[in-house]
């Protein structure tokens, strides 16, 4: 512990500063205190270039969350490439800056209708559709799901749609009115911009 003194002529006052504080001019302005901030603590501002609190906000904004349900069910044909993506799911964002990950995530389920297998994915505006998940089709209610991360997307408005794609006999995606929906689950198809 060091005792500081100011002030001329044997007078004025002093102040109790511990090892490694940080002094500082009291609000009127005529003396030091020392501050709760450590020698130690004024180091890491080396560096800074900006205003730190403003750069924390822009890295912990909370992601913009798009979701869409279907409350009908749908079905899949056989051999259909883009079988009925628009009435399975369809999201419209906006991209802030380029480069801004989305987190795509489906959630939902089938019907058996028959052996096979139905692939689950997605299409960016009117890019080729990526197949994601294979949910097989072996039960009577079968769920599936899937995450994915979208990196590099522009700036601006895109629309993004869930796909399906059967390659042998037909089979349901169950709705939340449907068989699997009335038992309190929603399928959903949700993208999160971060």
């Amino acid at each position: 512990m060091a005792v500081i003194r100011f002030g001329g002529g044997g007078g004025g006052a002093s102040v109790n500063v511990a090892a490694n504080s940080v002094l500082v001019s009291n609000a009127a302005g005529t003396g030091i205190n020392a501050a709760s901030t450590s020698n130690t603590e004024i180091g890491y501002l080396v560096g800074a270039t900006s205003n730190i609190q403003a750069q924390i906000n822009t890295k912990i904004a909370a992601p913009t969350i798009v979701s869409t349900t279907w409350s009908a069910d749908q079905t899949v044909s056989v051999g259909t490439a883009w079988a009925n993506a628009a009435q399975i799911g369809s999201i419209s964002l906006s991209v802030t800056a380029t480069g801004n990950p989305i987190l795509l995530s489906f959630f939902g389920s089938t019907s058996s209708g028959s052996s096979g297998s139905l692939m689950v994915g997605y299409q960016l505006d009117s890019a080729t559709p990526q197949n994601v998940t294979v949910i097989t089709s072996s039960a009577q209610i079968t769920q599936g799901c899937f995450l994915v991360w979208l990196t590099g997307v522009s700036a601006g408005a895109h629309t993004i749609k869930l796909f399906g794609n059967k390659t042998n006999n037909n089979v349901t995606v169950y709705g939340n009115a449907g068989a699997w929906g009335t038992n309190g689950n929603t399928p959903k198809f949700e993208a999160c911009v971060f």
